[in-house]
């Protein structure tokens, strides 16, 4: 008994420097969490205040860290250069050297955020330049720096001349905080407590992404719902087209640049917002699946956008309850309806069996806009849908009965009520006009495919093969669409030597991820050195117009 008497009080001298020890770690992982949350809660305030100053209708904003190794690597990057254009491209730059390369105020904004947002002033783009300084900037810091003193009705500003750039740039500081732009009238629309500003959601989604992305070199934040009015600003009339169905994609992303000297590559999260119905929602439960449509495209496309399906009941299920919400679904079924009732085919039960995961839409060079669906079964689905179309050719036919296929796949075959169409292999294809038809099926029958172009699996490479909506766009197959819908002054950047010709195309990702999507963009830069065609083809890019006049 006496060896265990001894032994006891040793042992319970060793637990009780286990328990304190691991109380110690314990308090300490909590305070190091604490203060770092509570840092990061303060690091959010603070870019809350700045970027809360922007005017509601940014549909974007650039954020990136002021610090010598971002500048050098965006000093020669011709593709930021060529976007912006060269007007704007020396416009940042002359800001840099004011700002950011003079030593003495340079240290007001080391390592701080900067944040452009774009907006339309006087039809003409301008940016919004926003910063949280390291300390307070007073008058006497920007003596001797060509800078003046101005008054507004939203208060006193300073006005910086700048080298080789005519117009001032006017600027205002409120304690740590500094606005600035080229227009007078966006920095007081920022500046004046009562101009409308972003939203709280996009603010809050700014500042939290700023705070933990501290490595990202380029940060791009979309407003989706701003995303379009800011684009149809730049349209002659209403935009139209493929992307009309785009309007009602509302919510937001937050992108990271990865930095490719050949292209402009952002990834990154996009949430829908959930009190809000739209067709896009629909495509969030499904799980993104391999993209094969696009293989059918003519040589001509100018653009498509794609959709992949995963679970057709629960796409079906979902399609219901947005025509439920817009009044729809009534008129719909009554038609499926009458066409079971009038032709002996039972579209529920025969026809909604034979579509495959995929559909997409699509517009060639010279305007024309088509669907297409995959199937199943091709010669079966002609079977069925003789007796709901009339012949027009030995090889293709009309529907006789509207808005078919916009009730089984909504709003991107909206255009389309009673197109003609044709099945190849189990393809089913359609458009609004027998002589769009007809150009297609040309190309399909010499396999005349954009994919088998050398440029295309080129550009293709770096781009993931599965998504749930996949949008692309063709550059130069574009030229004529961008002239006849542009406005002239946005239209002249896709025609000089320099500027946005020389970008081959735009691919814009989602993948559906439980309660978001993973999102890519892409736009590839024209690489010289690959050629325009493959051995697998006899056409070029280039030699588009000349076909279509044949």
């Amino acid at each position: 008994m006496i060896p265990r008497a001894v032994k006891i009080p040793c042992t319970n001298v060793l637990m009780k420097k286990i328990i304190i020890l691991t109380i110690l770690l314990l308090v300490a992982t909590v305070s190091i969490a604490y203060f770092y949350f509570s840092n990061l809660s303060l690091e959010n305030n603070k870019n809350e205040k700045v970027v809360a100053r922007i005017p509601s209708d940014a549909g974007m904003v650039l954020e990136f860290t002021s610090d010598k190794t971002f500048y050098e690597i965006f000093k020669d990057y011709k593709l930021f250069a060529e976007i912006v254009g060269q007007n704007n491209q020396a416009r940042l730059e002359q800001l840099r050297n004011k700002f950011h390369a003079n030593a003495q105020l340079a240290s007001f904004l080391d390592q701080q955020k900067i944040y452009l947002s774009f907006h339309h002033e006087k039809k003409s783009v301008q940016f919004l330049w926003l910063a949280r300084l390291t300390k307070p900037l007073s008058q006497k810091d920007l003596e001797g720096h060509a800078i003046s003193i101005k008054a507004s009705a939203t208060g006193q500003y300073y006005q910086v001349s700048l080298d080789s750039i005519p117009d001032p740039f006017y600027l205002f500081i409120d304690g740590d905080l500094a606005t600035g732009s080229f227009s007078k009238a966006l920095l007081e629309r920022s500046t004046g407590r009562d101009g409308i500003k972003i939203s709280r959601e996009f603010v809050t989604l700014i500042s939290n992404t700023t705070a933990r992305s501290e490595n990202a070199l380029l940060n791009l934040y979309i407003d989706h719902k701003r995303l379009l009015p800011f684009i149809e600003k730049f349209y002659r009339k209403e935009m139209d087209g493929n992307y009309t169905f785009l309007n009602n994609m509302v919510g937001y992303s937050a992108l990271n640049m990865n930095f490719n000297s050949d292209a402009i590559m952002f990834n990154g999260i996009t949430d829908l917002d959930t009190n809000t119905t739209s067709y896009f929602r629909l495509f969030l439960p499904q799980k993104s699946t391999k993209t094969t449509l696009q293989r059918i495209i003519p040589l001509s496309t100018a653009n498509f956008v794609q959709f992949n399906l995963s679970d057709h009941r629960r796409f079906e299920s979902d399609l219901r309850e947005l025509f439920n919400s817009r009044k729809e679904l009534k008129v719909l079924t009554e038609q499926i309806a009458t066409v079971s009732k009038q032709t002996g085919i039972n579209p529920e039960r025969d026809i909604k069996a034979l579509w495959a995961n995929e559909f997409i839409v699509f517009q060639t060079a010279n305007h024309e806009r088509y669907g297409a669906v995959k199937l199943k079964d091709g010669r079966k689905l002609q079977f069925l849908l003789e007796p709901l179309s009339e012949a027009v050719s030995h090889e293709f036919r009309r529907l006789r009965y509207s808005n078919i296929l916009y009730y089984y796949f909504g709003d991107a075959f909206k255009a389309f009520k009673r197109p003609y169409f044709l099945i190849a292999d189990n393809y089913l294809v359609f458009a609004n006009s027998a002589a769009a038809l007809r150009n297609y099926q040309k190309d399909y029958h010499k396999e005349n495919f954009l994919y088998k172009t050398l440029r295309y699996t080129t550009f293709e490479q770096l781009l993931p093969d599965e998504a749930t909506i996949s949008l692309f766009i063709h550059n130069g197959n574009s030229r004529s669409i961008t002239k006849s819908h542009l406005r002239p002054a946005y239209a002249s950047r896709f025609a000089g030597k320099q500027g946005l010709r020389n970008f081959y195309g735009l691919s814009y990702k989602l993948s559906s991820d439980k309660d978001h999507f993973f999102t890519n963009l892409y736009i590839g830069y024209k690489q010289e050195d690959v050629s325009d065609f493959s051995a697998d083809s006899l056409f070029t890019d280039t030699s588009i117009n000349q076909q279509l006049q044949q």
